[in-house]
């Protein structure tokens, strides 16, 4: 049986939360997350952007701070920069982080009285729905696939175990591969499944990792015609999944696969709130030779994935 190492964090349990202990916890929390990211390859989940806004605001502004009074007064003097509501929120993760992992029960059941303060340090139990999305990658850590960083929603990771059951893909293309987490997710899931697939991963920093049935590549997507070459891609085995993470050169990535793609394979552009434009012009180039999954893109409400309207089937 594993032994749990209780770690000195467990039995934080703030019982003064002053200026002076929420300036503590500010540094620990700072340090931790810098730390965090770096070992995540400096690559930011969805919240990590809030995190680092949070951060960004305090330490701005951490001479006009009045450390040496209570939460409330820090709270008013940052309402100069940033709403109540914000400030508020962003305090409370930081003391939810600063309790650690194991925690006593009627801390979590009425922290308000056991701390004494009426600031809300229970936000994150009745987040809104964007709120959910936003941590939906993790709240601080990062989903994890055998100690492998997954970059991911879950809300995605469901939906892609589904649509990988349906498609039994035999060719997976990654196109940005983080630390190399998904793409060893995806390796194991088709195992699971009974289906050979092959997957392919690159990214311009490539994972030193090896695992079986996954092929990591160093390449830039300004030079996509060198890293995935023709003539390899005509080999490869349909159907086809394709999943396009990298944020560099879409139109063209999109485009040097197209012609290769046949009728029922799958091309999944994530976090394309922000790549419209690309993908606007290449399904105009491409004579409409997509569809839009709904199913899949609406599984969990309307758009509620990474890939906003861009899980596409080839149809001719």
């Amino acid at each position: 049986m594993e032994t749990i190492e209780i770690t000195s964090n467990t039995q934080r349990v703030i019982e003064n939360l002053d200026g002076s202990t929420l300036r503590l916890i500010y540094e620990e929390f700072s340090n931790a997350w810098a730390k965090k990211l770096q070992e995540q390859g400096n690559v930011p989940t969805f919240y990590d952007h809030i995190i680092k806004d949070g951060l960004t605001l305090f330490s701005m502004n951490i001479s006009s701070i009045p450390w040496d009074k209570d939460i409330q007064s820090i709270i008013s003097i940052m309402e100069n920069f940033a709403s109540r509501e914000g400030i508020e929120a962003f305090i409370s993760q930081m003391i939810n982080w600063y309790y650690g992992r194991y925690v006593p029960y009627d801390v979590r059941v009425k922290p308000n009285e056991m701390l004494q303060t009426d600031l809300d340090v229970n936000f994150l139990k009745k987040p809104g729905r964007d709120a959910m999305f936003t941590m939906s990658q993790g709240r601080f850590e990062c989903l994890k696939w055998k100690d492998e960083i997954l970059f991911k929603t879950v809300y995605d990771l469901a939906m892609y175990q589904m649509l990988m059951w349906e498609l039994k893909p035999r060719t997976i293309i990654e196109i940005g591969s983080g630390t190399g987490g998904s793409a060893v997710w995806m390796a194991d899931l088709m195992k699971s499944y009974g289906v050979e697939s092959k997957i392919i991963s690159f990214d311009i920093i490539a994972p030193q990792i090896k695992y079986n049935d996954v092929t990591f590549l160093q390449g830039d997507c300004n030079e996509i015609e060198k890293v995935m070459k023709t003539k390899i891609l005509e080999k490869m085995p349909h159907p086809w999944l394709i999943v396009e993470d990298a944020h560099v050169n879409v139109y063209g990535v999109l485009q040097h696969f197209h012609s290769l793609m046949k009728e029922g394979d799958y091309l999944i552009v994530e976090d394309s709130e922000s790549k419209q434009d690309e993908i606007d012009r290449f399904l105009k180039d491409t004579d409409e030779s997509y569809l839009v999954d709904a199913e899949y893109c609406d599984f969990f409400g309307h758009n509620v994935t990474c890939s906003f309207d861009s899980i596409f089937r080839k149809m001719k």
